[in-house]
């Protein structure tokens, strides 16, 4: 695997971190103030948010807004601490789509971006997002060479991300990429599988948000659920994002039945892969799984205070 020369990044200036920091310090003892004033938290609300205002305005909620790219996937993921997590960028075509949605929700800044595998329908952007945001670390799965379709596209990705100022980051198994008070991202996949397909060296995270979690599955197929039914993690999880958008070959019985999910989110568009599968939707329904996908809704925006959620769809365009 080609090793990049990465420049370092710049550091701020010691003043600007100053007032920064005090910023901070006034911002949250306001903040305090409030949240004494407002008592537990209240029920999470039923209302649709119109397209274009910020639905991350209320600091005490995560959400999750499972885009609508088209045939490809891309998830952002806002947390109460301010904290963002992006996952995907969708392919090349859902570019004009994805720099609007980021621009509405005033998103200049990415705390963690995770390209779960190499395919160009999720690694599709990742010029656009990083020219778009700062970005403070990029991570990426570990990948056979001779699995990548266009090793030669995908060097220039990686020469995009040196071109930023980035190292590459390589997450392992049980790795928790993402914290903050009452939530955290851990990275579930294990790269050194000897699988056949780069499909399955995709990476997978659950996020868990105080009592709800949210399972990511990329485009992992059945050799990889086998890999993490063995593997000991904790797979349960409220929210799934179905792998592989659907495909016959992912969302197998056994995995299901580990997962147990209450919601599914297949992020899916027009295709000639047959997905997502009848096979697929078949188990899903039998297993009584609320099914939203972004072909028929838009994108699915999931709101969590840690206790319950609330999932709004067909609300951005």
């Amino acid at each position: 695997m080609s090793v990049w020369s990465i420049p370092k990044r710049k550091s701020y200036r010691p003043n600007f971190i100053y007032v920064v920091l005090a910023c901070f310090v006034l911002f949250a003892g306001i903040s305090c103030v409030h949240l004494f004033a407002a008592g537990d938290l209240a029920p999470i609300s039923q209302t649709a948010f119109p397209a274009g205002i910020s639905k991350h305005a209320a600091s005490d909620l995560t959400t999750v807004d499972f885009l609508d790219v088209g045939q490809g996937s891309s998830a952002l993921i806002s947390f109460p601490d301010g904290k963002t997590l992006m996952v995907d960028s969708g392919p090349p075509s859902s570019r004009n789509t994805l720099l609007s949605y980021l621009n509405d929700r005033d998103v200049d800044a990415l705390d963690c971006f995770v390209i779960t595998h190499q395919h160009g329908d999720h690694a599709g952007n990742v010029d656009a997002v990083l020219d778009a945001c700062s970005v403070r670390d990029i991570v990426f799965p570990v990948v056979p060479v001779n699995l990548l379709i266009d090793p030669d596209r995908f060097e220039g990705i990686y020469k995009d991300i040196a071109d930023h100022g980035l190292l590459i980051h390589n997450p392992y198994q049980g790795e928790v990429i993402l914290s903050g008070d009452g939530y955290s991202v851990t990275v579930l996949s294990d790269d050194t599988g000897m699988y056949k397909a780069l499909n399955d060296y995709s990476i997978i995270l659950r996020v868990v948000v105080g009592d709800v979690s949210f399972l990511l599955m990329g485009d992992a197929e059945a050799a990889t659920e086998q890999q993490l039914l063995h593997s000991g993690e904790n797979l349960h999880s409220n929210v799934l994002l179905v792998g592989h958008h659907g495909n016959r070959n992912a969302d197998s019985i056994p995995f299901l039945t580990a997962v147990s999910p209450d919601t599914a989110v297949i992020s899916v568009g027009e295709n000639n892969f047959g997905q997502p599968s009848s096979a697929v939707l078949y188990r899903l329904s039998e297993n009584d799984i609320a099914v939203y996908r972004t072909d028929n809704s838009g994108t699915v925006s999931i709101e969590t205070d840690g206790h319950t959620l609330q999932v709004d769809s067909g609300i951005i365009k």
